[in-house]
């Protein structure tokens, strides 16, 4: 027998899962009789704590035999693939991720840091890419808007590059927002059944 499609869908950064857009997500999903779990982040915490809030809203939830799909948008697909390098799940759908590894320490500009908290930002330290990305085993799908800033599509580039079963997605005239209707649209023209096989 076998076992249900969940999707754990991780919003951006201070937002939450109820948010518009991520509802739209949810009914893609739900089309593919893929039941969408809302995670709702506490925002005031830690990087480390968000990855840790995502699990547990895992261990909480789960059934033996999930066929387990992460996704998330800027900050939340950082979290959707952190999270896929500790979890057994099958593909993780992320979305515009946030540059939050110490190689992208160099990148961020100071008024990122004061919107984002001086001791998150340093924590990037903590997170270097080229070591985590080989602890990812699930597939991906990443999208990404090639009028969102130069160095967050390479780092997008760069996750699909070190990822063996990937999809990189490079919307047209497509902005970091996921509100936006070119956005969506790329969502649902990409989130397909075969595509998520």
């Amino acid at each position: 027998m076998f076992g249900r499609r969940v999707v754990y869908i991780i919003p951006g950064f201070d937002t939450s899962p109820r948010y518009k857009p991520f509802l739209e997500a949810a009914k893609i999903f739900r089309q593919y009789n893929i039941k969408p779990i809302l995670v709702d982040i506490n925002w005031k915490s830690s990087l480390k704590d968000y990855i840790s809030q995502v699990i547990k809203k895992y261990n909480n939830t789960k059934r033996d035999g999930d066929i387990v799909y992460i996704f998330g948008f800027s900050a939340g697909a950082w979290i959707a693939l952190m999270v896929a390098t500790k979890l057994n799940s099958h593909i993780a759908i992320l979305c515009s991720p946030s540059p939050f590894f110490k190689e992208d320490i160099r990148y961020w500009r100071r008024e990122w840091i004061g919107g984002f908290g001086e001791e998150r930002f340093r924590s990037f330290n903590n997170y270097k890419f080229n070591t985590i990305v080989r602890k990812f085993k699930s597939g991906a799908i990443i999208l990404i808007g090639d009028k969102e800033h130069p160095f967050m599509i390479r780092r997008a580039k760069a996750i699909h590059k070190s990822v063996k079963r990937s999809r990189l997605i490079i919307i047209k005239s497509g902005e970091h927002d996921l509100n936006k209707k070119s956005y969506m649209n790329a969502l649902k023209d990409n989130l397909t059944r075969e595509s998520l096989l």
